[in-house]
């Protein structure tokens, strides 16, 4: 491992850092607004001069400072067991006809359903492309459609069908 500490407020330790403020390792890459080629900083990012947000500020005009370590934001929107008890309860599907369709367990569904632990993060990972991707989902559920009852099968590849529409019609609005 050749991990190094970011600042002497950050060891690596298996600990949540917080703080009210910006850690002082971070704040320091930000240049001061007195500095006279702040303005400049901020145009080359197409910041305003006056951008109050340090993340925005570390991750642009503060993402290269004077240490190997570079900042950038990323917009991470994480699944979670609610995206999933959400996808599930709009499939009109049961856990156990869920589980049927997606191959997954139905020990692992009943644990995210709980949110119980860690156990099935990769189950969550795949049941997340098929939310995603519902063309994915639509294939899964053609596989296995004698598996289940064929009007859960019906309603839920009409949920999927819809949601596929949607989605095309958000890539490619009417009229552009």
């Amino acid at each position: 491992m050749n991990s190094i500490p970011v600042g002497p407020e950050l060891p690596l330790t298996k600990r949540i850092h917080k703080s009210e403020q910006l850690f002082s390792s971070f704040a320091d890459r930000i240049p001061s607004k007195q500095n006279p080629a702040y303005k400049e900083y901020c145009q080359k990012f197409d910041l305003a001069p006056n951008e109050k947000n340090e993340i925005v500020l570390l991750s642009t005009i503060g993402k290269r400072g004077p240490s190997s370590f570079i900042f950038e934001l990323k917009n991470i929107e994480e699944y979670t067991h609610y995206d999933y008890i959400n996808f599930r309860k709009s499939s009109g599907l049961t856990l156990r006809d869920f589980a049927t369709v997606f191959s997954v367990s139905l020990t692992t569904l009943q644990r995210m359903e709980k949110g119980v632990g860690d156990k099935g993060r990769e189950s969550l990972r795949r049941i997340e492309i098929y939310d995603k991707f519902p063309e994915i989902a639509l294939f899964e559920l053609d596989r296995r459609k004698e598996l289940i009852h064929s009007a859960k099968h019906e309603k839920f590849e009409k949920i999927l069908k819809d949601k596929v529409s949607y989605l095309k019609s958000r890539k490619h609005p009417v009229g552009k």
